[in-house]
């Protein structure tokens, strides 16, 4: 589809441009930034486009210890035809989910660091 001014602008994927068609993938790109902010990523971060803003978020979700940050990282792919569906974001947060329980029940705090820890 067309890109036709909807949105608010700091969720839009890059693609979403005037001029330029997205495809559905743009959703998962907003679920991405809203799950980065969740994981502690600042709120007030603006527009995310390819760049060193865009790269050291990246990394930071590489890096986490947080099991919800691969499925984030994987949404937050620059090239839409890269990024996570909604399928595979739906069995990261499972296993994700899985992990989690599983530290909980050992006692161990390491799925609750957030990615400012």
């Amino acid at each position: 589809m067309q890109y036709d001014s909807p949105g608010t602008i700091p969720y839009l994927a890059p693609e979403q441009e005037e001029g330029k068609t997205h495809t559905r993938s743009v959703d998962l790109w907003s679920c991405a930034i809203v799950g980065s902010q969740l994981l502690g990523a600042p709120l007030d971060m603006g527009r995310l486009l390819p760049g060193k803003k865009l790269q050291a978020l990246q990394e930071s979700l590489e890096n986490a210890t947080v099991a919800m940050a691969a499925c984030v990282r994987n949404m937050l792919e620059v090239d839409p035809e890269k990024r996570a569906t909604a399928a595979e974001a739906y069995t990261d947060l499972t296993n994700s989910l899985k992990y989690a329980q599983a530290v909980s029940e050992q006692g161990d705090d390491t799925g609750k660091r957030s990615l400012n820890s």
